[in-house]
């Protein structure tokens, strides 16, 4: 192809996506509808197309200069599933908190295109399938959080900025070393699928001092420490 041609289809691949984007408002007008509106608990404004609210000002929704940085809807009763052309939407979006409410389905690749989130709350829903290799290009992510999901296997790899990830009661069988990056202080799989049919285990996976748990025994750090409900520890 010549390099002409090249430019003429960059451009044009170009002018489709920009076409083809959501605007935030009509991302929050996509999600809210995905999450069965009518169903929320408690009083809601917006989220509707015909909303004369400023979308800034929305339920659940902060901006900073008109630009959408946090969407905090727990415990609001949203069912659905999450719809990837409304995450793709909102790539100035820093903290996604749709914990404790019947989500289900997977956690949609898309998500990574939010690139500036830096905290994911799903905890509590009924999100299953692994979680998609895409959010290893997520520069931001510090804090996952999957708590009480269906949620079956970790990516082959991590954010690179990511602390915290909990998987506390959900149906990952390991945790593979290879995913445990540097910056990445505590791995929660208390009462997974390898164990929760005996008892439930707290498994921490530190990377410097200061996240070492107050009732763990003086080891040298970084360490793998399990601690059962009897009071046992395992160190490997």
């Amino acid at each position: 192809m010549k390099p002409a041609n090249l430019t003429v289809l960059l451009s044009l691949i170009l002018i489709i996506n920009a076409v083809s984007a959501l605007s935030p408002r009509e991302s929050l007008v996509l999600l809210g509808s995905s999450l069965s509106l009518e169903g929320w608990i408690g009083a809601v404004d917006g989220w509707t197309a015909d909303s004369t609210e400023p979308h800034c000002e929305w339920t659940g929704v902060s901006c900073v200069n008109e630009i959408v940085v946090a969407i905090d809807l727990p415990s609001r009763h949203l069912a659905g599933t999450l719809p990837p052309e409304a995450l793709r939407g909102l790539p100035f979006l820093k903290r996604l908190d749709l914990s404790h409410n019947p989500i289900y389905g997977v956690i949609p690749p898309a998500i990574a295109e939010s690139c500036s989130l830096r905290t994911i709350k799903l905890s509590g829903t009924m999100l299953s399938g692994p979680i998609p290799k895409a959010i290893c290009s997520m520069s931001w992510l510090i804090n996952l959080d999957l708590w009480g999901t269906q949620v079956t296997a970790l990516p082959p790899c991590m954010p690179p900025a990511i602390r915290t990830i909990n998987l506390a009661h959900t149906r990952v069988t390991e945790v593979p070393e290879e995913v445990i990056a540097p910056e990445l202080t505590v791995v929660d799989v208390t009462c997974t699928a390898i164990d929760c049919a005996e008892e439930a285990w707290d498994v921490y996976m530190c990377r410097d001092v200061e996240c070492k748990p107050e009732e763990v025994p003086d080891v040298s750090w970084p360490a793998f420490v399990t601690h059962n409900e009897c009071g046992n520890f395992i160190l490997q």
